[in-house]
């Protein structure tokens, strides 16, 4: 069972196609994992609109982070590179 103070992070992405092939890697290669979703925004752009009020222009986007077992991070890190980046496990 993953904890905070057991997990260990071994993937962060912004592409939720990525985010998919990652995880069904993982489930094939049965591996317990945990994926935290954080919502950024950034302001882009101030203006002042009649009443001189601020107002702003956000831009967001979606992070996500996976995390695993300690035990198991090495060989995460091993699956998530075989998944994104076939041609350099070809060779």
């Amino acid at each position: 069972m993953l904890e905070k103070l057991n997990r260990c992070e071994v993937f962060v992405t912004y592409d939720a196609d990525n985010l998919e092939k990652v995880k069904h890697m993982l489930d094939v290669e049965g591996m317990d994992y945990f994926v935290k979703t954080t919502m950024i925004h950034e302001v882009n752009d101030t203006s002042l609109d009649a009443k001189n009020y601020a107002t702003f222009f956000y831009d967001y986007c979606i992070s996500y982070k996976i995390f695993v077992n300690y035990n198991q991070a090495d060989e995460a890190i091993r699956i998530v590179h075989q998944t994104l980046f076939p041609e350099e496990w070809d060779k």
